[in-house]
């Protein structure tokens, strides 16, 4: 079984999982349109202890999100974080900046 990275712990046990918290109407019709493959990550660890949690605006430090999307933050056993974005039609984006462009497009607002 491989052990959690103590660097990361601190900052893990300060992250709220999605099913702890309201998600949005929005934010779950989002999640259906992603599949089983996003809700397994979210409800199991990966097999090297790495987690994902599930943030939506309604999480504090993405208030700015807009309504249906929204952000997987996955923790791997190595202490790396790496966040995927998320729009209201189920793309998946790697970079914020490249999120912000495409919601721009689309002519979403975004605060």
């Amino acid at each position: 079984m491989a052990r959690k990275p103590t660097s990361s712990s601190s900052r893990r046990s300060k992250m709220v999982r999605g099913d702890q918290y309201e998600l949005t109407v929005e934010t779950r019709a989002t999640l259906n349109k992603l599949g089983d493959r996003v809700k397994m990550r979210i409800s199991y660890p990966d097999f090297d202890g790495g987690e994902s949690f599930i943030h939506d605006m309604s999480s504090p430090q993405y208030h700015w999100l807009p309504p249906g999307c929204l952000v997987e933050e996955r923790f791997h056993a190595t202490g790396k974080v790496y966040k995927y974005y998320y729009d209201p039609e189920g793309w998946q984006y790697y970079a914020k900046c490249g999120f912000l462009k495409c919601l721009e497009n689309q002519g979403i607002f975004v605060p």
